[in-house]
């Protein structure tokens, strides 16, 4: 989440998906991995723009797809 999504509070992000999973809820959906940023990082749900919940699908979505493997193979084979 850091890394992928830039996100400040993955930590905390990352803290309560896991005390979730512990509580035997697990994050299944879309919306459970939202309740999950908006309850770590105090913010509204589906509060729009640029927000935490944004940065955390981004990076779900680049580690998923190995997005930056697939630029780096586009920039070599450019090169």
């Amino acid at each position: 989440f850091e890394d992928y999504g830039e996100e400040s509070a993955a930590p905390r992000i990352a803290a309560e998906i896991v005390r979730r999973r512990q509580n035997s809820t697990p994050v299944e959906t879309t919306e459970d991995l939202e309740d999950c940023v908006v309850k770590a990082t105090g913010m509204t749900r589906n509060s729009g723009g640029r927000n935490s919940s944004t940065r955390i699908f981004q990076a779900l979505r680049i580690a998923v797809n190995d997005e930056l493997r697939h630029v780096e193979t586009m920039l070599n084979d450019v090169l």
